[in-house]
Order: structure tokens, then C-alpha cells, then sequence
């Protein structure tokens, strides 16, 4: 049985020369080509990296486990256990989205905070098939409970019912000069002087009332 031998190397730079075809590995685990396998081009074409220790070492884990210094290796249903984006000591991390038309010429960024605090943050997202608000997005929300909201301008284009029940409606505002309009008439009167009016009958003297 024929015997094929190649160049070696228990260094780990890269061989100074190969013939076409020739091929080279380095054992090394530094140099300028640690742990690789070398073939040599065409004449004056220089060196192809063809594998090596370095690239299978790689691959040696777990498919769908994100591992350090290892290869992306999703499992048989595509997936990976998780996938941490972000190196950089400065900047969050961002995973770009380009759009569906035009060849990606614009694209969505989403993009982690410069600070979470002294503890990581969830972003659950809901389970329903559907599109999320946004701060600054016009967008209609339908059977939604707010609780203690901050609504400034608001346009009520429906019918609005208050539940039964110990609440109260407040216009902070009321002062003769805000406050409530009908049909976009201030109503001047306080409410000390629309108390005045409530239980009183016409044609009848009550305590405390005024006389209708």
C-alpha cells in the first residue's frame, strides 16, 4: 500500500512555499497558520487553507448549543439553544432586518440599550399571531386595559360607559375657565352651584337647595 506523505510542521506558521498540489499541516497552536492544512495553487498563486485542527475543532459540539469559539450549528429542527449578539464593550447589541422590496435598501434595526441596570431585562412577546405598537405609531388598540394612563388630547370617536361601581370621573381642570365643555360650550357653573340644583323639585323649598 502506497504511503502519501505531506509536509509538517509542530510550529504553527504558515510553510514558505507548496508545489501545485503539494499539501502542508501545522500542529502548533500559534504562528502565523496554527492547527491548518495547506495545499499548494497554481504556480506563483500562493496557498489554499483547506482544514485543519483549527476548523473542526469548530464543529465539535453539540448542534443547536451556542458553544464558545465554535461554529454555529443549528439541530435538526434549525434551531439553537440561544444566540447572544453583541461584542462590543461601548454598543449594544443589533439585528438587522432588511426590508422585502428594493434589495434590502433600507432595513430595521433593533437595538439592545446602552444600560439595562444592575440586572438583566425579559422581553416576553405576546403569543398571538399579530403587529406590535410602537411609541410614536398611530394604531388603533382593542379590548386593552389601562391602568393609571396619562392621556393627553384624547378624541373619543364611540360611546364611552363607566362602569358601575365606586369611581369617580375628575376634571382636575374645572375652574370656571377650563374644564368641561357640551357641545363645546364651557360649563361655568362649579360644582358647589350644580349641587345647589341636585334634589331640588320644582315648586318646592328643600334645605339647602336652590328654589326651582
Amino acid at each position: 500500500m502506497a504511503v502519501i506523505k505531506i509536509k509538517r510542521s509542530t510550529g504553527g506558521d504558515v510553510p514558505g512555499s507548496l508545489s501545485a498540489g503539494e499539501l502542508a499541516v501545522t500542529y502548533g497552536g500559534s504562528g502565523t497558520g496554527p492547527k491548518r492544512l495547506f495545499v499548494g495553487n497554481a504556480a506563483g498563486n500562493g496557498l489554499i487553507v483547506v482544514g485543519g485542527e483549527l476548523f473542526t475543532d469548530m464543529l465539535d459540539h453539540t448542534a443547536g448549543t451556542l458553544t464558545a469559539s465554535s461554529a454555529l450549528l443549528a439541530d435538526a429542527t434549525s434551531a439553537m439553544s440561544s444566540v447572544i449578539v453583541g461584542n462590543n464593550a461601548t454598543a449594544a447589541g443589533t439585528v438587522v432586518f432588511n426590508e422585502g422590496t428594493n434589495n434590502g435598501t433600507s432595513k430595521i434595526t433593533l437595538a439592545g440599550v446602552a444600560d439595562v441596570g444592575a440586572s438583566s431585562k425579559t422581553l416576553t412577546l405576546p403569543n398571538v399571531t399579530d403587529t406590535l405598537v410602537g411609541k410614536t405609531t398611530t394604531d388603533t388598540l382593542t379590548n386593552k386595559t389601562l391602568t393609571s394612563p396619562t392621556i393627553n388630547t384624547p378624541t373619543i370617536t364611540g360611546d364611552t360607559t363607566f362602569s358601575d361601581g365606586a369611581y369617580d370621573f375628575d376634571i382636575a381642570s374645572h375652574d370656571t375657565s377650563n374644564g368641561l365643555k357640551l357641545g363645546g360650550t364651557l360649563v361655568s357653573a362649579t360644582a358647589a352651584e350644580l349641587n345647589l340644583l341636585d334634589g331640588s323639585t320644582a315648586g318646592s323649598v328643600v334645605n339647602s337647595k336652590a328654589v326651582v
